[in-house]
């Protein structure tokens, strides 16, 4: 994929109305810092942990999850938007995909972590 091609424009938010957001490099490092902070918070819970409380690697791996998914969405939104990029943006698709699975096999209980302040329970609702 072109790089300076689509930086070219990204940097004009108002040729795809809304494309702008898509266009963030936010989670381009984000996710991987989160998945690292997962996996070394995983390496250092101790086995004998109490279990009622939830552990800190399925809170970090949530979040990496949550900025999976919008990634894999703002793609989608510009293989749309491009497609003389699609297959380009589809090998970038797939790769998000696959981490994504490789993340919930490794932190099962990752999507059904309460973040305080953030996500609610189904009985608070």
């Amino acid at each position: 994929m072109n790089k300076e091609y689509i930086k070219k424009l990204a940097e004009n938010p108002n040729l795809i109305p809304g494309i702008y957001n898509y266009c963030d490099r936010w989670y381009q490092h984000f996710i991987y810092v989160k998945l690292i902070r997962a996996v070394q918070g995983q390496f250092e819970e101790t086995p004998q942990g109490l279990d009622e409380f939830p552990k800190d690697s399925d809170g970090s791996a949530k979040v990496a999850l949550i900025a999976i998914d919008r990634s894999i969405a703002a793609w989608g939104q510009m293989r749309e938007h491009f497609p003389q990029r699609r297959d380009d943006i589809l090998d970038v698709l797939v790769h998000l995909d696959r981490l994504r699975r490789k993340t919930e096999a490794v932190f099962p209980e990752a999507r059904t972590f309460v973040r305080p302040g953030f996500d609610f329970p189904d009985k608070h609702r």
